[in-house]
């Protein structure tokens, strides 16, 4: 408000909806664009005769769009009650001084996809339901895939968003996106020859979305090493089923990845909490148990030399 430093400034909407202005009250904002919440406050500053009608040039703009919560079902990897929209402490009082536009960044369908886990593989992205308010809408999103325009649809709260299964693994959803998961978190267990003695790296158990069996193997050190000890191993993987959601043992042997890594039923595509785990040869099995009782051996014959002697 011109000349006037007692309106002026920056204010919140309450969860109610409501706007309290110095000298106009509350006014309801609910449902107003921002042009017409302009002219409320502003017929209110006239009304009690705050600023002469002749001279009124009130403008809001809005600093930062509110969080909104939504629900996300169908095939995400993790759903329920979402909140998007949200502002780190930190970067408050920095939105603040900054200009935005008409469209919250951060409360599109594409975000609360992310903040639902991403889409599983077997999800039917061309027909996404929002129902809003017992409306319903469709939105097709496979633009994201080709790079065509994808309508992203900017969300309030209480939207319900459901993704519905294709009912069949789709290979172009196993990989990042604005939709899909952007890493995995994998549990790896690696018990072969040569290994890291502490733990398995970190390169091994977080990985980009779209990662296959193989690439962790080769991360964990499970592959290589000496061709007679080593070209037997095998690999075992522990996943969820997107499509069934049933959990899965799958035993693979590494030379076979090795051969044959790009066909998909050999080499798997992982999914977000998969676990694997190497096993030994038994040529490395055989010669550890060897090392095994040599070192159980090698006391007790030096403790026999000592008594001879």
């Amino acid at each position: 408000v011109p000349e006037d430093t007692d309106i002026e400034g920056i204010y919140e909407i309450d969860a109610d909806g409501n706007l309290d202005v110095p000298y106009a009250g509350r006014v309801h904002a609910l449902g107003l664009r921002v042009d017409e919440l302009e002219e409320k406050v502003t017929q209110r500053l006239v009304d009690e005769a705050i600023i002469h009608e002749d001279f009124a040039m009130l403008d809001i703009s809005v600093l930062q769009w509110s969080v909104a919560d939504v629900f996300v079902s169908g095939a995400v990897f993790n759903p329920g009650r979402k909140t998007i929209n949200g502002l780190k402490i930190e970067l408050r009082s920095f939105k603040q001084t900054q200009s935005s536009g008409d469209a919250a960044r951060d409360r599109f369908l594409s975000n609360a996809l992310v903040s639902a886990g991403g889409v599983r593989p077997d999800a039917d992205i061309s027909n996404i339901v929002i129902r809003r308010r017992g409306e319903i809408l469709n939105v097709n999103m496979e633009g994201i895939l080709s790079g065509d325009p994808v309508p992203d649809i900017s969300l309030i709260t209480g939207d319900e968003i459901y993704v519905p299964t294709t009912g069949r693994f789709r290979k172009e959803l196993a990989r990042v996106s604005q939709i899909t998961p952007q890493g995995l978190r994998l549990f790896v267990s690696n018990l072969s020859t040569p290994r890291n003695p502490r733990k398995v790296d970190g390169d091994a158990t977080k990985l980009p979305y779209g990662t296959r069996l193989l690439h962790v193997l080769l991360s964990a050190n499970c592959v290589g090493g000496t061709q007679l000890t080593n070209s037997a191993k095998k690999a075992l993987l522990i996943t969820v089923n997107p499509v069934t959601q049933v959990t899965e043992i799958i035993e693979r042997d590494i030379q076979q990845l090795v051969s044959d890594p790009d066909r998909d039923h050999v080499n798997p595509f992982l999914m977000p909490n998969d676990g694997i785990a190497c096993y030994d040869s038994n040529v490395t099995n055989y010669r550890d148990f060897a090392r095994t009782v040599t070192d159980i051996l090698s006391p007790l014959s030096l403790l026999k030399t000592l008594i001879g002697d």
